[in-house]
């Protein structure tokens, strides 16, 4: 009796599994593992993710990341099937960040790809600014944007259809730099980036910087109490034109009075009044890149000449 309450009991579980089983349906199959996991730094705050999808059935992609092989891994995105990229944004400049990406097919997971290792491009220098000092030297100065480079890459050409070539590698923390070994009469570019360990920052944008010669031997005259007569030598056959400049005698600031055509070498500046000293000097331009200027000059216009004179005998001389 004991025998058959056992069998009749083994007989119940079993048919309440076989209908358990029949009510989950069949087991899900697992999605094969992505193969060829890449990652490659796009900024300081993104990396771009890449993988072949290898398997035909997975619902979708979990992705994983996490800074210390060590740590737990972080759920960052879940993506849609046959995905094969992905953009992590809003990471911290010069960071190591892990990855591994799985395939899931319901509840069913891959086993995770191997893991990539890649870290965030340091942010690049901004403001880039270039000072013409001279026909053979530029003054370059930028704002650092990065707090973890290791150095700072320039690099020059000349004129626009030369590559660009690195002219010096700066330390951490410098933010400018003197080039004196240019040719007057050139137009050269620059860019910059900043380096961190064996990674380069974007670049920044670029900007150029003549080499045009100041003008020399500037001479003036007053002419009268309300004209000066200036004249210069013209050293440069790139310039597009000239600017002629005259200081505010108050406040020391240099303004543009008027432009001139290329090749000019000489103007009158009507603008001036009687008794005053006044300050000139020319600088050659290129476009709107700035250019080292003349000396400066300095005129004193005369007093005004006296008019309608007329004399009056003395009535008493008799």
């Amino acid at each position: 009796m004991r025998m058959l309450t056992l069998f009749v009991s083994l007989s119940l579980i079993l048919v309440i599994n076989s209908c358990s089983d029949n009510e989950t349906g069949p087991t899900q199959p697992v999605p094969a593992t992505p193969i060829d996991l890449s990652a490659v730094p796009l900024t300081d705050s993104s990396i771009r993710l890449t993988w072949v999808d290898s398997s035909p059935f997975e619902s979708g992609y979990q992705i994983e990341r996490n800074q210390d092989i060590a740590q737990d891994w972080a759920v960052i995105a879940l993506l849609l099937r046959n995905s094969e990229t992905y953009t992590d944004d809003e990471l911290d400049e010069g960071t190591i960040y892990n990855y591994r990406v799985a395939a899931f097919h319901g509840e069913q997971f891959s086993e995770p790809s191997p893991v990539v290792t890649v870290a965030t491009l340091p942010s690049a220098p901004s403001n880039l600014e270039l000072t013409a000092v001279s026909g053979s030297t530029v003054d370059i100065s930028w704002e650092d944007a990065s707090e973890v480079e290791t150095g700072f890459e320039v690099q020059r050409r000349r004129g626009i259809n030369s590559l660009f070539e690195s002219i010096a590698v700066i330390p951490a923390n410098i933010t400018d730099f003197h080039d004196g070994s240019l040719s007057a009469n050139q137009r050269y570019f620059y860019r910059l980036r900043a380096l961190y360990d064996t990674l380069g920052s974007l670049w920044s944008s670029e900007l150029t910087a003549p080499t045009i010669p100041a003008p020399t031997e500037l001479n003036s005259k007053a002419l009268s109490d309300s004209a000066i007569w200036l004249g210069w030598r013209d050293n440069s056959h790139e310039e597009t034109a000239f600017v002629i400049e005259r200081e505010v005698v108050e406040s020391g600031q240099w303004l543009p009075l008027t432009s001139l055509d290329a090749n000019t070498e000489a103007y009158t500046d009507l603008d001036v009044h009687e008794g005053r000293l006044y300050r000139h000097r020319v600088r050659a331009m290129y476009d709107e890149a700035p250019t080292p200027s003349s000396e400066a000059v300095e005129t004193l216009t005369p007093p005004c000449t006296p008019t309608d004179l007329t004399a009056e005998q003395d009535q008493d001389a008799d």
